[in-house]
């Protein structure tokens, strides 16, 4: 059983009512080798994921372009549904070549893979995406 600790305390999103552990995860090395493809090992990925947030990690940093589309639907599969005071941050604005570049692209559709339902676009602003859910 893991004991939950409070790394370096919390701090409220400003313009928001959401409150986070200033410790989080950042998922991008969930992905394989270069963040792309699958993890060597899925199971220990999603092993760490749940470790990670019984310890008292409340706020994950992902991306769609990790994998790519890999670490999102890891932390899917290993935290859906979701607890109530987890915060999904992800980014936009890029996306994978096949030759494993990073290329500008401007999209909101990461959330969709993660089936969240709302998504911070700034500090003060919230908005709803439609959810289509994880092909398993």
């Amino acid at each position: 059983m893991s004991t939950q600790i409070n790394l370096g305390g919390a701090f409220t999103l400003p313009g928001t009512s959401t409150t986070v552990n200033r410790m989080g995860y950042g998922a991008m090395q969930l992905a394989g080798p270069q963040v792309w493809g699958l993890p060597r090992d899925m199971n220990a990925a999603i092993a760490v994921l749940r470790e990670a947030v019984a310890s008292g990690v409340n706020h994950i940093d992902t991306s769609d372009f990790y994998g790519p589309h890999v670490t999102n639907q890891i932390i899917k599969q290993a935290l859906h549904p979701y607890p109530e005071d987890l915060v999904i941050v992800t980014k936009v604005g890029a996306r994978r070549g096949d030759d494993k570049s990073w290329i500008h692209a401007s999209s909101a559709s990461n959330s969709s893979t993660l089936s969240t339902t709302t998504f911070a676009t700034s500090a003060s602003t919230r908005s709803t995406s439609s959810t289509s859910g994880w092909e398993e």
